[in-house]
């Protein structure tokens, strides 16, 4: 972190900068663009991105990729060393980084980096600690987080081989569901601490499952497909998690054609970006 004054200070700057620093240090997230005041790096762990480095190459907050390698600089005006570029390998390579990868090829290459090796960089942030902006402190911090574990909520939208659960006693029948259905398999589950015995016959939950699954609906949505009634309006709602990577899929699929309007969450666009679909204003 480096400290300014913005102007006169009533009393001495050492004391008022070591007051300021020492705040600024202990800031939540929330007040430091997401910057952590101390990282530890471990080659090999999985580390999260906390901001939008690149939204068009999947370079988003809550991105998991595995530390491959620090590179160092010497501090400027001493012999000391710092990190100054870190290099995540992304699982879902295809969707993450392809860009900033292809950018930086020919150093990549030169410097004996892996192809799926993706650089992230420094980020710089001000955080004002006085109303008055008398003061402003800059973090230079690599905008990631350790993620060998994440909380349930952050791991939502998140698909994953495996995974291990925690459970503990306040976990609710909801989170566990969000928990659970992240993995692909349930060979991919491993649950740590005790699992509370099946529910009772007369729990709500189960008793409607037995109901679906007495009365099942048939998984073919020909209304869906065959929309054609004037006097409504078909509306389609879809978590995409990426539009530049998934557009072709939702062109060829003819229950979104078919719609009249389509919904996109967590579209992964930037300002300027057009997609084309068929009789569809974008």
């Amino acid at each position: 972190m480096s400290w300014k004054p913005l102007g006169p200070l009533p009393t001495r700057g050492g004391d008022i900068r070591a007051k300021v620093l020492d705040k600024v240090r202990n800031f939540n997230q929330t007040k430091t663009g997401n910057l952590e005041s101390v990282i530890k790096f471990k080659v090999g762990a999985k580390y999260m991105l906390t901001y939008n480095i690149d939204t068009a190459d999947g370079l988003v907050n809550g991105a998991v990729g595995q530390l491959k390698k620090l590179e160092y600089c010497f501090v400027k005006g001493s012999n000391n060393l710092e990190v100054k570029r870190i290099w995540l390998e992304f699982p879902n390579s295809n969707d993450i980084g392809k860009e900033k990868r292809r950018q930086c090829i020919r150093y990549s290459i030169q410097n004996k980096m892996g192809l799926l090796w993706t650089p992230i960089e420094r980020v710089k942030k001000v955080v004002y600690s006085s109303n008055n902006d008398a003061i402003s402190v800059t973090r230079n911090q690599f905008p990631i987080i350790l993620a060998e574990a994440m909380t349930i909520h952050k791991s939502q939208g998140a698909t994953f081989q495996e995974a291990a659960v925690g459970f503990k006693r306040n976990l609710t029948r909801a989170l566990q569901y969000v928990a659970l259905s992240r993995v692909t398999s349930i060979q991919g589950v491993y649950i740590l601490g005790e699992y509370k015995s099946p529910p009772r016959d007369d729990d709500l939950i189960l008793q409607d499952m037995k109901r679906l699954k007495a009365h099942s609906i048939l998984p073919k949505y020909a209304f869906l497909h065959q929309h054609n009634d004037p006097n409504t309006l078909q509306i389609m709602y879809h978590n995409v998690q990426s539009l530049n990577a998934h557009h072709e899929d939702i062109a060829a699929d003819p229950c979104m054609m078919n719609s009249n309007i389509l919904l996109f969450a967590e579209t992964w666009t930037v300002v300027g970006d057009k997609f084309a679909f068929d009789h569809f204003d974008h």
